[in-house]
């Protein structure tokens, strides 16, 4: 997953609410007791990080084929079909859809959810290029 001189004698667990994937810019945090937590630099925990704690990391190249959580929020207006629409096109972009909600707001707009697998930030970028083409889609952000 991740490297580091130090890393080999120690846990290392992903960050959960920053989600880091590979392509992200990580650092890595020492726990007492848990060994290293990894998170995207530009997240609320490494900003409030102690100096002494931070670790430098890199992902690891030859890591396995592994998929990781990336939850993104899409605003859109409402249609019929816009949620098959939106589905089949993560689909269509080998992703999976791990959970989903939608919330309709009083002005025809959608707020959607989605939390899908993701093998790094490139293949993030395809999704969000691929589902930028529905019409009806105003914006997507990575939700931290």
């Amino acid at each position: 997953m991740c490297s580091s001189e130090l890393l080999d004698e120690l846990v290392v667990r992903l960050g959960k609410c920053w989600q880091p994937v590979p392509g992200d810019k990580i650092n890595g945090k020492i726990t007492n007791g848990s060994g290293v937590i990894v998170n995207r630099t530009n997240g609320k925990n490494t900003l409030k990080m102690s100096f002494e704690r931070r670790i430098d990391v890199a992902w690891n190249r030859q890591m396995p084929d592994i998929e990781y959580p990336v939850k993104i929020k899409i605003k859109s207006l409402d249609k019929l079909g816009l949620l098959a629409e939106i589905a089949s096109n993560i689909s269509r972009s080998e992703s999976n859809i791990l959970s989903s909600q939608t919330e309709i707001q009083s002005n025809y707009q959608v707020d959607s959810y989605f939390t899908l697998s993701v093998k790094s930030t490139e293949h993030l970028l395809k999704i969000i290029n691929s589902l930028k083409k529905i019409k009806a889609i105003q914006e997507i952000t990575r939700v931290n």
